[in-house]
Formats: C-alpha cells, structure tokens, sequence
C-alpha cells in the first residue's frame, strides 16, 4: 500500500517519545498500510471517525494487547470530545487497557496536547477501572492542579486525595518553578495534603474529647451546649473553607473532613451545603466517620429542607440516619416536621425514614453527665425579650444594633454579623458576607422547601425568600417572618395567615390571590405566574388596588399565551395601579398595536412595561424591556440580559413599535450593543438607561 497519510484527528507523532516498543511498532507499521492498527491511523468518515474504530478496539479479542489498546484508544482520547471512549470503557468494564490510556493521557500533557472540555472528567472515570493510579498520570497532576478550567482543577483535586503520599514530592518540585495564579493553586493544593510520614490525625484537645466520649454514653442535654462553646473556642484557629469553584470546594471539604476531627466539625457545618442532592449525599455519608457529636445532627437538620427533589430519597436515607447516631431527643421536633413536609404521595418512602429516626431516640435513656466534667461557666443572658423586640418592630434598626451589641458579648458571630450588615463601610460589608457564607446554613429559618440560591440577608437577617415546594401554613407562627421583604411561593396554597403576619412585605409572587377583606399595606410590587386565572375570577376592577394600597407595580406573566382577553383582563385588574408590566416569551408584530388601542384610551395604569423574549416568572426577568408611558412620545427600550437569541428579537420589536404609531425610542442596549441601527419610520436615541422592569 506505501505510506498512508494518517488522520490528524489525533495525530500519534506527538506522543511517540513516551510510545512503548510494542505500541510504536504498531502505529510504524500502521503507517506502511499493515496490520491491525490501520485503520485507526486512517479513519477519516464524518460521523465518528476514529473514535468508532476505538469501540471496535476496545470489545475485539487477541489481536493487540491491552497495553495496546489503552494506548490507541488513549490517544484518541484528545479527539474523544462526547467522552464517549471511557463511556463504553466504564459501562462494558474494560479494565484492562485503563492503565494505558492515562499514561496516554499524561503522555498528551507532557507532549502540549490541547485538552477538550471535560477530558479531566472523562480520565477520572477510567481511573476508577484501575487497581492504582499509574505514577505517569500523578506527575501531571500540576497541570490539572493549575489549569484555567475549574473542572480540571476539581478532578485532579479528587486525585490527588487519592494519592497524597505519592503526589507530595511531584507538586514539591512543581511548586520550586511556580510563579503567580499556579503558585497560589499548587500552594492551596499542598495545604490538602496530609501531614508527611503517615503521621495520625490530630486528636481534639482535651476540653473536647471527653466532652464527646461522655455524650456517646449518656446523651445528656446538659453536654449540648458544653460542647458547642468548648467546639467553638477550640475552632477559632481553623479558617472556613473557600475555593474559586463548587468542584474546589467539594474537594477542599472532604480532605478535611478525612481526618474525622470534631474540632473541624464547626467549619464543615458552616461551609455552604450543595444544591444538588448528589453531592450532598457524599458530605452527609463524612459524617459516618465522626464521633457521635450533637452538633451534627442539628447541623444535618438545619441542611435538610434544601433537597426536596422526589431523587433525592437517599440523601434523605443517610441524613435521617446520621442524626439518629448524633443527636438526641430534642431533635425529634424537626424530624417530625420532615416527616409531615414528604408525607405527601409523590414521597411515599421519605417520611417512613424520618419516623424511624425519631423511633430511635425516642428508645436513647439519657444518664447523668459525669461529676466535674461540664466547667461551670457564666450563666447565659437571657436575650429572648431582645429577639422579640426586633421583631416586634423589624424597621427599628437601632432594636438590631441592641441585639447586635448582646449577641456580641456573649460570644455569638450573629452579633457582628448584624452590625456589619448595618453599617455602610464596604470593608464591613466584605467582613459580613465572609461571616455569611459560614454560617448561612444554621442563620437560615426552617422555611419549608427554600430555595437556597434565592436567600439574601440584610440588616442581619433574612429578607429575601424563595418557596419552591410545600405548604408554609405550618410554619406562620416563626416569627422571621416578620422580616422578610421579598416573598415568591411557587406552590398552591392559601397565604392570608401568613400575609397578615409580614409587616414589611414590599416584593410578592404567588399562585393564589389573597381571600377578599385581607389588606397588605405594605407590598408595593405583586408578581404573578403563568397560571394567573384565580387573580382574574377573584379580583374585581379596583380590588387588587384596594387589598394592595401602596401598590405600585403589576407584573404578570403571559409566555406564549397572548391573548387579547388575557390582555384586557390585566389592564382591568391593574387599574388604579400606577404600572403594568407584561413579561413574554416571544413577540407578534400586530399584538402591540391591538394591545395599545385599549390602553391609550384610558383602560390600564398609566404605564405599560413589557419583558420580550425572558425565560423566568415570579420576581425576576431579562430579555427586552419595553416602557410606554401615556404622557411620554418617547419609549424606552433597554436590554435586560439573557440568552443571545433573546436579544436578536429586538428588530421586530423596534418594528412592531414603529408600527404602533411609537415615533422615537430611547435605547440601552448593554456591552453587546444592539443589532439593529436602522428602522424606518422610527427616531432611535442611543441615550436610553437600564430599566428596572419592577422598579417602584
């Protein structure tokens, strides 16, 4: 055949200084057209190319050996972009060419080989076929280590806490040449390694381990607090855990929590909980190794509301069963309150796993704490009449600072957490939001299903909520109610009795309207989902103004539903209000000028804000906003970010908007400027300014 010209999908010459004997003469002879591995020097089809012949490589018997293949397969793994090779690798447990394709992979490193996007995950999958982690791949660890992808950085973090004894003097010698970003990177890495020589975890001090060997035996109340404020002293030399990506964090978390040190107990709790239930479940199972320690089991409550998914019954599993080990009877009120929260049918097993928890201790005989072992310590104030006062008045910001001032002294961040917040110096506002993000979980009330993205303090305390599942009747007597401002309620169900109790509510989204005779003096802007109808067969004309008095804005959500009687409705339903904002997924033409004729004759607020092409409901929105108001000739048009499709939508808008008889606009079109610079019959000012679609 002569030589053939090999396909550079994933060209083999750059890996031949680090090729094995067997494997160059291979792909050698593969470049005089013979033998086996011709066609995977030479497929060039459009589909999968050499990817596909891998498959066939991998799954064929005797021909090659499986250094071979792992050889092949690895270095087409550079072209593999699906990560469809350790795919079939992991799903079939080929095991024997895994060693081989990471040496290939490492081989690639070394060689300069550009990486594709997730090709460090796909290589921590085959590592997991493997018996050990071939040396060759622990001496690329530094370049995933620093690399500019936050997924890279995450594996070779897994890794590396795989292998530390083995990557210690690999990232020493790396460290020696390191400068800048790859310095602090390397230097964060070996602070994740274990101390050298294999030596045991450091002990808890003294003041705390027989603090826990004495709950193990007696679950005795009177040690619960003992052992939060010795934990707390003894913590304060530990700093919380941060990272530049949730990957870094997760890793960071778990080389911790390796050493089973309650002293660490205090940071691990503090450290923001995963959204996704799957990781979760990974820190929840760290726990197993600990000590049994009080503050576990409230800290594994407190997280427990957060995963609400019907997958996320394992973790469910693994908590239940964890406070069950640490806690004791005073966690029996939250239990059940999980219980009731995934009694309903779509969780047929979720609550059975809390009931059994709670069968658990209940059956715990708590035994007296041994003599002398507690510390008498000062006995604590009392600051519940404090507390009260705050929320008695939530817009007392000096009841705050008295609170703020005692919480201080008796030892509690929450105190300076409270006065930074209300302070106006960015540097304490920098200090209150490193104080946030530690203690965010146990400052969080125990709202049902919380968004916990969608959670935001001010003045030190909750103000921002977001209910994504559940009933919150159950909850309307927790007086932090009373200090939220920003409410959105995602599930069905009446909230007259918690309306009543929110005295500075300003920002509401909800399904269901309030029942006629309810007043709401305080919300100023009323979000409504797609699912509007019982707004509209419940309200009357002048009613939503009437139950809202210091109403302001009105914004309801259409998507692709446009309809003039849907738009009628609104325009009733919102009079005497002073604006109406209308959010939609996609945009007609001829629906501007229908919607305007009722408009301008007087029907409706005297403004009209319109949301083009947004994707969310409730309180947020981007795309294209849109503001006609009946005393200004001059519409303002701002880009309100989103996706890019979203933002070409805005020539028929401008379109639409010339043919509603609108002569001049004011525009703002954001850093991606606008892709219309020209319409016909329309003046287009480039000096337009943001727009707050619910600005009050």
């Amino acid at each position: 055949m002569g030589n053939v010209a090999w396909n550079n999908f994933a060209d083999p010459e750059r890996f031949e200084s680090a090729l094995p004997p067997g494997v160059l003469a291979l792909v050698r002879e593969a470049r005089a057209g013979r033998g086996p591995a011709v066609r995977w020097l030479t497929e060039r089809s459009a589909g999968w190319g050499q990817v596909s012949v891998c498959f066939v490589l991998l799954r064929a018997k005797g021909e090659l050996t499986p250094d071979q293949v792992g050889w092949l397969v690895g270095m087409s793994g550079f072209a593999d972009e699906y990560g469809a090779i350790p795919d079939v690798m992991r799903r079939e447990r080929i095991r024997g060419p895994a060693p081989a394709y990471l040496r290939a992979f490492a081989a690639g490193l070394r060689a300069g080989v550009p990486t594709l996007p997730r090709q460090w995950q796909a290589v921590e999958g085959v590592t997991k076929l493997c018996d050990a982690i071939p040396a060759e791949l622990v001496d690329v660890l530094p370049t995933g280590l620093c690399s500019e992808s936050a997924g890279a950085r995450g594996v070779a973090q897994r890794l590396l806490a795989r292998v530390p004894e083995q990557a210690r003097p690999v990232l020493a010698a790396a460290r020696l040449g390191a400068t800048g970003k790859a310095a602090t990177r390397l230097d964060a890495a070996l602070a994740l390694l274990p101390a050298a020589g294999g030596e045991a975890p450091v002990a808890a001090p003294s003041g705390l381990a027989p603090l826990l060997t004495a709950w193990a035996s007696t679950h005795a109340a009177a040690l619960v607090d003992a052992i939060a404020r010795v934990g707390a002293t003894d913590a304060q030399g530990r700093p919380p855990l941060r990272a530049a990506s949730k990957a870094e964090v997760e890793t960071a978390w778990h080389a911790v929590a390796k050493s089973a040190d309650p002293v660490d107990v205090p940071r691990l709790l503090g450290t923001p909980w995963p959204a996704a239930w799957s990781v979760g479940l990974d820190r929840v199972r760290a726990f197993e190794r600990f000590p049994e320690d009080p503050r576990i089991a409230h800290g594994l409550l407190a997280a427990a509301p957060g995963w609400i998914s019907q997958g996320s019954h394992p973790v469910h599993v693994a908590l239940a069963r964890d406070v069950g080990r640490h806690g004791d009877a005073a966690c029996i009120p939250a239990l059940k309150a999980m219980s009731a929260q995934r009694s309903e049918p779509q969780y047929p097993a979720y609550h059975r796993v809390y009931e059994r928890a709670v069968e658990r201790l209940r059956a715990v005989i708590p035994a007296e704490v041994p003599a002398g072992l507690i510390r008498p310590s000062a006995p604590p104030v009392d600051l519940t009449p404090l507390w009260g006062e705050v929320y008695e008045r939530p817009r007392d910001l000096d009841a705050r600072r008295v609170l703020a001032d005692a919480l201080a002294m008796a030892g509690d961040p929450r105190g300076e957490f409270i006065a930074l917040q209300l302070s106006a110096d960015p540097k304490a506002q920098r200090r209150a939001a490193a104080l946030l993000a530690l203690h965010v979980d146990a400052w969080t009330p125990a709202f049902p299903g919380l968004d916990r993205g969608a959670r935001a303090f001010t003045g030190g305390f909750m103000t921002s909520v977001r209910v994504t599942r559940g009933a919150v009747s159950p909850t309307v007597g927790l007086p932090e109610w009373r200090m939220v401002e920003r409410l959105e309620v995602c599930s069905h169900g009446q909230l007259d009795g918690l309306l009543a109790r929110m005295p500075v509510l300003r920002e509401l989204a909800c399904v269901l309207p309030p029942n006629p005779g309810l007043v709401c003096p305080s919300v100023e802007v009323i979000g409504l989902f797609h699912q509007f109808e019982d707004w509209l067969r419940r309200s009357s004309r002048g009613s939503l103004a009437a139950a809202f008095p210091a109403l302001r804005v009105l914004v309801a959500w259409l998507g692709y539903g446009w309809s003039e009687a849907r738009w009628r409705a609104l325009l009733d339903l919102s009079a005497g209000i002073p604006a109406l904002g209308v959010g939609l997924y996609d945009f007609h033409a001829y629906a501007l000028s229908d919607a305007l004729v009722p408009w301008r004759r007087g029907a409706g607020p005297p403004e009209i804000r319109l949301a083009i092409g947004d994707s969310e409901q409730g309180l947020k929105a981007n795309g294209w906003f849109v503001v006609l108001r009946r005393d200004d000739p001059v519409v303002r048009v701002a880009w309100g970010g989103g996706p890019s499709w979203s933002r070409e939508s805005v020539a028929p808008l401008l379109a639409s908007l010339a043919g509603a008889g609108i002569g001049a606009v004011s525009v703002f079109a954001g850093r991606g400027g606008c892709p219309v610079a020209v319409v016909p019959g329309l003046e287009i000012r480039w000096d337009g300014a943001p727009v707050d679609l619910f600005g009050r």
